[in-house]
């Protein structure tokens, strides 16, 4: 979609592009980060930090 010849479609290709590198790096620090705060729910483990 962005090498396409009409520029709508280049606008949404773009759009698609920068949604899915948002929700890939958004995937990265979030996920880690909820895993670290909500590990003792997680895994029911006495030894948790």
């Amino acid at each position: 979609m962005i090498f396409a010849p009409l520029t709508p479609y280049i606008t949404v290709g773009a759009f698609i592009v920068s949604m899915m590198l948002l929700s890939a790096v958004m995937t990265m620090i979030y996920i880690p980060a909820l895993i670290i705060l909500l590990q003792r729910w997680l895994f029911k483990c006495e030894k948790c930090l």
